[in-house]
């Protein structure tokens, strides 16, 4: 029991930091296509907003919930494939 555990939140972990790295290219990808005043969303849920003066630029960064939402089926789909592969592999080992 404590293998399942401590492999299943291994897992959780390894999903994490991909969801991390997949939501920082998103949101540098559309900073780059930032140009003039906008509000923009990005796929994952980022909303960033921007103001250009002529003296200063201003961005604010805020999550919406499509980040949780998105997130949370990351994490499922990942330890959905994991528990299916682990079965397979048992199956074939016995």
């Amino acid at each position: 029991m404590q293998r399942i555990n401590s492999s299943f939140l291994r897992q959780i972990k390894i999903a994490t930091v991909v969801f991390i790295v997949i939501f920082m290219i998103d949101f540098v990808i559309e900073l780059a296509q930032i140009h003039g005043n906008v509000i923009k969303t990005t796929l994952l849920g980022l909303r960033i907003e921007t103001s250009i003066d002529p003296a200063k630029i201003f961005t604010t960064f805020a999550l919406t919930l499509r980040v949780l939402i998105s997130y949370l089926i990351f994490i499922i789909s990942w330890v959905s494939i994991f528990m299916i592969v682990r079965r397979q592999k048992r199956v074939t080992v016995r």
